[in-house]
């Protein structure tokens, strides 16, 4: 365990008076009753899933018999100790394979209506995502929010993007190095290397290993108060097949003028390196210490914050000694308990 200077990306929450909330959550086990395949219904509230093929390529698969939209599917991404209890191990897919390599497919993933409550203190989309094969075909994706309606036209920019696979030969195997993907997160790669926890290494071909499937989050803070819909863009050329899972969305609310840091916002995150943290106070804590564990509970890191003043505070996160991952952060106070995740990437 090394000492904590400055460590890693965190999101801090007292919890003297708080209540935390599931707001949405599918893990594609149970009836999809609510899922329509079609154009959403561009309404500002819609209790359905909305499951839309803008492409309308046909898919260039040996067998071509996959769905252009996003299909239920037994998970051909490894499931690993993420997957919850009781999981029959079903996601939801959506094909690339198209023989079509200048026009990306857009398979759109578009969620029921979610308020975000005007006393949240933290709300959060998280997902679980994996390609079928990597490096070679990996399939890219983006993440998007609209606050107005679900209609295609009305999401904004991305606020998650996962890269895809855009060349190098298949002979290359596993040495990531050798390989050229789009901008964005580019799945179980650090940079130089496959990292193993992210990665099902295929023996017999080491240019198509398959994914595992891992947690991702994306903040939604900005968006307290607000009535939003979010969707997941698999948007890819020519590549195979994308997979999600245990999708959800989960706020804190309720805290009160005990809690001693409210009002948190974190930039950037996902993180390569640094990110500044900010946050308010409302009445100072003393003796502050943060601790960061890995997704085993093993504590990677810690630090002495000491006295929290009241008002605004920041704090500089080095993020270059982690491995590529989900980390929990608890920060503990004289008034409470705060714990969130983030992401290295």
């Amino acid at each position: 365990m090394k000492k904590f200077y400055v460590a890693a990306a965190f999101l801090a929450l007292g919890i003297s008076s708080k209540a935390q909330t599931i707001l949405l959550s599918e893990d594609f086990q149970g009836s999809l009753s609510n899922f329509v395949v079609g154009y959403p219904s561009v309404t500002t509230t819609d209790a359905n899933w909305y499951d839309w093929d803008e492409d309308g390529i046909a898919d260039g698969s040996t067998a071509g018999t996959r769905p252009g939209e996003w299909f239920l599917s037994y998970a051909f991404a490894v499931t690993d100790s993420l997957t919850g209890t009781g999981d029959t191990n079903t996601v939801f897919a959506a094909n690339s394979w198209t023989n079509d390599a200048s026009t990306p497919v857009n398979n759109w993933l578009i969620s029921p209506n979610v308020t975000i409550p005007a006393g949240a203190t933290s709300a959060v989309l998280k997902w679980k995502s994996a390609p079928y094969q990597t490096p070679l075909y990996m399939d890219g994706f983006v993440v998007k929010v609209s606050s107005t309606d679900n209609d295609l036209a009305s999401f904004g920019s991305a606020l998650f993007t996962g890269a895809e696979y855009t060349a190098g030969a298949s002979s290359l195997g596993s040495a990531y190095g050798s390989y050229t993907f789009s901008s964005g997160w580019i799945h179980g790669w650090d940079g130089s290397a496959i990292v193993a926890a992210e990665i099902e290494v295929n023996a017999t071909d080491g240019s198509r290993n398959t994914g595992i499937l891992t947690e991702n989050q994306i903040n939604l803070g900005s968006f307290t108060g607000q009535n939003i819909f979010f969707a997941i863009l698999h948007t890819s050329h020519d590549d195979n097949l994308f997979s999600v899972d245990d999708i959800s969305v989960e706020v804190v609310t309720g805290v009160n003028a005990t809690n001693a840091i409210t009002k948190i916002a974190t930039y950037p995150n996902p993180t390569v390196d640094y990110v500044t943290v900010e946050y308010t106070s409302e009445n100072g804590s003393a003796a502050a210490i943060l601790n960061v564990t890995d997704i085993m509970g093993n504590i990677v890191a810690t630090q002495s914050l000491g006295m929290i003043n009241a008002g605004v505070n920041k704090i500089q996160i080095d993020a270059t000694g982690f491995a590529r991952g989900t980390y929990n952060v608890d920060i503990k106070t004289d008034k409470g308990l705060g714990k969130v995740s983030f992401i290295k990437n």
